[in-house]
């Protein structure tokens, strides 16, 4: 997890001064933590005044790490949400011939607007890999 790696960064290279790092999980984390510290200023306001309590960090170490009980729980996370994220943001994977599979294609209710033009593979199924439909119509699940 983003919080294991970090932790092991701080711990093992104390030199670094900046580690930038993109989660929202970490940024809500931190925001509520301002919020309920704070009631004079707004989170924004103490976020970017770097005023994170102290107690923030070593709170987020003893979280229980959720852990997927199957590879392939992004597949049904994305099914309960009728497929609503971006395409982009759900794994690569490749055709058995190893082509690039067309994410947009498979996930958007409208597939690939480019598909004439576009380099991916627009036949087979992006989660079974089987051929003849769409990931967001697949029943292997």
């Amino acid at each position: 997890s983003v919080i294991k790696i970090l932790h092991f960064l701080i711990t093992e290279f104390p030199q670094l001064e900046l580690i930038v790092v993109k989660s929202k999980f970490l940024a809500a984390s931190a925001a509520s933590c301002i919020a309920a510290a704070s009631a004079s200023e707004t989170p924004a306001e103490r976020l970017l005044a770097g005023l994170i309590p102290a107690q923030w960090w070593p709170a987020l170490l003893h979280l229980p790490e959720i852990v997927p009980t199957h590879e392939d729980d992004w597949f049904q996370c994305a099914k309960k949400s009728n497929f609503s994220r971006n395409p982009l943001r759900y794994p690569s994977r490749l055709t058995p011939a190893g082509v690039p599979i067309c994410r947009v294609h498979n996930y958007r209710e409208d597939g690939c607007q480019q598909a004439d033009t576009c380099r991916y593979d627009h036949e087979v199924c992006h989660y079974c890999l089987g051929v003849g439909h769409k990931a967001r119509d697949c029943n292997a699940c």
